[in-house]
């Protein structure tokens, strides 16, 4: 019950953090997701192949 109140509080705040009218924090965190689900693709895809190349070339 104590758990239950203290979660439903903190998402109230993580709620009023999130609708506070700050275009730039909300752009810089859309920003840094793109780049990570970008970053994540490009390892699933391209990064193994790239990084062996680099590590070839260095090697």
């Amino acid at each position: 019950m104590v758990g239950e109140h203290a979660r439903r509080a903190t998402n109230k705040n993580m709620n009023r953090a999130y609708t506070l009218p700050i275009p730039h924090d909300r752009l810089r965190l859309t920003f840094c997701r793109t780049i990570i689900h970008m970053l994540k693709m490009w390892v699933e895809t391209a990064g193994a192949e790239l990084s062996l190349i680099v590590f070839c070339m260095y090697a």
